[in-house]
């Protein structure tokens, strides 16, 4: 009896301790999950501006108040200052190395410079990439590193809850981008085959144990067929979409996904307008804010930043050309000019184009001119703002034909603007608007055929200093990028298969400070008082 009830205490006493550690437990407060983000920063790594410095020091605020603490990009980082097109992309890598970017997905102009230097980008990167629809199967298991080291999702524990991050980017890279034809985006289908791709990415990762799914999405909210707004309603299973891509600004959007449940869809615009926190409560709540002012720097961040430009400044700042006028990139509302219309700017950067190559014709795509240009001194900074991409030329051989198929797709959309629209030298033409454009795209989006009226007429080109007719069967010199007339971009096409004349040593913006000195001097007000009427456009009636 005695040993009995020595027993029966200790039991008594470890179930009365059990009973307390419970209690215990449950009183605890499960910490909240946060998640900062940031979309389409396109490389502002400048540490007197509103950016990383300032999401980090501001992380180190939610620290205190929480460990479950992570930072995700939704793409288009690496691109878009004279800084990124000097380092092709190092000083937004080492921006995000010292911010403590968790995950990351490719955005369209993550390929800006070329697959072999994204390679060595993500090697650099202390980022884990995230991307489920991207693939190369002609190379097999020997992927490139940009595939090989990124993963469909990955998941994240919280102190037991788990997060997966998934990411996608747009299948309109392949007509974006100077991408090889080998690599597959899942485009096709009406958007079906980038919707398969996520959803069994969403699959794996609840399998996986993923108690949220937050997609890291380069896609966009439009009314696109990849857009963010398809992907949600077409799958099922995803929490949260952070976008990136059209550079939105939009806080906390629910949409609908294909079983009628809510799916958040966040963005912060572009270039640090803001960045984003998302904070997930115990309860599985919900919680967005965008954030565009912060009033300390982390300043090991800021060193970071400072170390990233300070040897890029000297060349920057350094005279490349003079130029006697103003060239602007903007119309008196802010709207750009050279996606919808002729423009000065897109005047002359196509005349620099037709100069270098020593082409019949020159062709631009108006977004390829990202900035305009000041009156007197034209830094290098200057030129590398207004052609960020660093793009190189060539000369190819085109029939008259292909010509004016790429014309017809040039205003297709008219009167509403285009990446693709097209800004030209050697060549005039009309477009009436009022007449239906006949193209058709094929399922990748880019140009298939020409059917029925044309609304491109009146082509004429300049040979041997005389305007002569456009005629299909002649075969003209065209110049211009090799992203738009070797690697179909912007749906470009029609010229992937014409003869390469000549590559040409230098970039676009080589080009154009050349045709400013060399050619024109410094004086363009003589030669560039007004557009040329190259581009004539029949208005829609009212």
């Amino acid at each position: 009896m005695h040993f009995y009830h020595r027993s029966h205490g200790r039991g008594r006493f470890a179930a009365l301790l059990l009973v307390s550690a419970v209690l215990l437990f449950s009183c605890r407060k499960v910490p909240d999950i946060v998640i900062l983000y940031t979309n389409d920063v396109h490389a502002a790594v400048s540490e007197d501006q509103f950016g990383f410095a300032e999401l980090a020091a501001y992380k180190q605020k939610i620290l205190k108040k929480t460990p479950c603490v992570v930072t995700v990009d939704a793409g288009d980082a690496i691109q878009g200052t004279a800084v990124a097109v000097l380092s092709k992309g190092r000083a937004a890598v080492a921006a995000m190395n010292a911010a403590g970017y968790d995950f990351a997905v490719y955005g369209n102009h993550e390929f800006d410079y070329g697959v072999e230097n994204l390679n060595s980008l993500v090697e650099l990167a202390d980022t884990q990439y995230v991307c489920c629809n991207v693939s190369c199967p002609e190379y097999g298991d020997a992927q490139p590193d940009f595939l090989a080291r990124a993963l469909p999702f990955a998941l994240k524990n919280f102190g037991g809850r788990s997060v997966a991050f998934i990411g996608v980017t747009t299948p309109d890279t392949v007509n974006l981008a100077t991408v090889p034809p080998a690599y597959d985006f899942s485009g096709g289908e009406d958007g079906a085959r980038l919707c398969r791709a996520v959803q069994a990415a969403v699959d794996a990762s609840r399998a996986a144990g993923a108690d949220y799914v937050v997609l890291l999405a380069h896609l966009g909210a439009t009314d696109g067929m990849y857009s963010s707004y398809a992907v949600a309603a077409r799958t099922y299973g995803i929490d949260v979409i952070i976008d990136g891509h059209s550079h939105t600004v939009m806080q906390d959007e629910v949409r609908q996904n294909s079983r009628g449940q809510p799916v958040h869809i966040t963005s912060t615009g572009a270039r640090f307008q803001h960045f984003g926190s998302l904070t997930i409560s115990s309860g599985g709540r919900y919680r967005f804010r965008l954030i565009s002012r912060f009033p300390r720097k982390d300043p090991a961040v800021a060193a970071a930043l400072a170390a990233v430009v300070r040897d890029a400044d000297a060349f920057l700042s350094r005279g490349a050309a003079e130029s006697d006028m103003q060239l602007s990139l903007l119309d008196e509302n802010g709207q750009r000019l050279a996606t919808r219309q002729e423009s000065v700017l897109g005047d002359v950067c196509a005349d620099a184009f037709r100069t270098a190559g020593n082409a019949d014709i020159a062709f631009l795509n108006g977004a390829g001119i990202r900035a305009g240009l000041p009156q007197g001194t034209v830094s290098y900074g200057d030129l590398l703002a207004l052609f960020p991409f660093g793009n190189t030329l060539c000369v190819i051989s085109a029939s008259g034909q292909q010509i004016l198929d790429a014309l017809e797709w040039s205003c297709r959309e008219l009167p509403l603007a285009t990446n693709g629209f097209l800004q030209v030298s050697g060549i005039s033409f009309e477009a009436d608007t009022q007449v239906p454009s006949p193209v058709r795209a094929g399922e990748d989006a880019a140009f298939l055929s020409c059917e029925g009226q044309r609304r491109v007429g009146n082509v004429r080109v300049l040979l041997d200093g005389k305007w002569q007719e456009l005629e299909c069967g002649r075969m003209y010199s065209l110049a211009g990028s090799t992203f738009l007339l070797r690697s179909g971009g912007d749906g470009y096409t029609m010229f992937r298969d014409c003869e390469l004349l000549r590559e040409l040593p230098y970039t676009d913006a080589d080009a154009l400070a050349a045709y400013l000195n060399i050619t024109l001097q410094g004086k363009l007000a003589g030669n560039y008082a007004a557009q040329e009427s190259r581009i004539g456009i029949v208005p829609v009636s009212k």
